[in-house]
């Protein structure tokens, strides 16, 4: 039997979509109206990039060096320690198929053209899924806020070679021995102290 495919646009997707990907291996492919919507919205971002005035988070610090400008050579590393400081994580592995839907979602919100990223970090994102490369991600995570959690940056960290990612397997579950003893587990309050707003001035180490 072929193996079913999943096409993501620049609308909407199922919950039948994610359980195909997540948990039965379906292909990912872009369609061509979400390629080209990509594209339109990266060329936005080199505009807004190329102009003298800053912008936020492109040719400035985010949250507290919202002031800080940053220059042209240090954009590119600004960038990779943003991913960095928020793919940092510690605790139990989430399951396999949990960490492939969190994958496939943000790539399907990646895909609605409107977040400026390039259509080849689009394309890397589906080719990770169809090779069956889940990376390892943990619990607890260095940030609180939602779309800056650990679940996010660590695929495309995975691209830079700067981890291990879980070999392909059949299996959901990772070995016993994966995960720290309880003892060493963050209590609840700890956690809170340890997931500081997505501001991440940390991330502004480059400049």
């Amino acid at each position: 039997m072929d193996m079913q495919t999943v096409v993501l646009g620049t609308s909407g997707t199922t919950p039948q979509d994610v359980i195909d990907v997540a948990r039965h291996g379906a292909r990912v492919e872009l369609s061509t109206e979400a390629v080209a919507a990509l594209a339109a919205a990266r060329g936005i971002v080199d505009a807004l990039a190329a102009k003298p005035e800053p912008v936020y988070g492109v040719s400035t610090g985010f949250g507290a060096l919202a002031t800080r400008h940053i220059s042209h050579e240090l954009r590119a590393q600004l960038q990779r320690n943003i991913v960095r400081s928020h793919a940092a994580g510690m605790g139990p592995r989430v399951e396999r198929e949990v960490v492939r839907a969190l994958m496939f979602l943000r790539l399907k919100t990646v895909a609605s053209g409107y977040t400026g990223v390039r259509p080849e970090v689009a394309q890397t994102m589906a080719d990770v899924l169809n090779a069956g490369i889940t990376p390892v991600v943990h619990e607890y995570g260095s940030s609180a806020a939602p779309a800056t959690s650990p679940r996010s940056p660590t695929a495309p960290s995975r691209s830079w070679a700067r981890a291990t990612p879980r070999a392909p397997t059949a299996s959901s579950s990772p070995p016993a021995s994966s995960s720290p003893p309880p003892a060493s587990r963050p209590s609840s309050s700890r956690r809170r102290r340890a997931s500081p707003s997505s501001t991440a001035p940390t991330a502004c180490s480059a400049c």
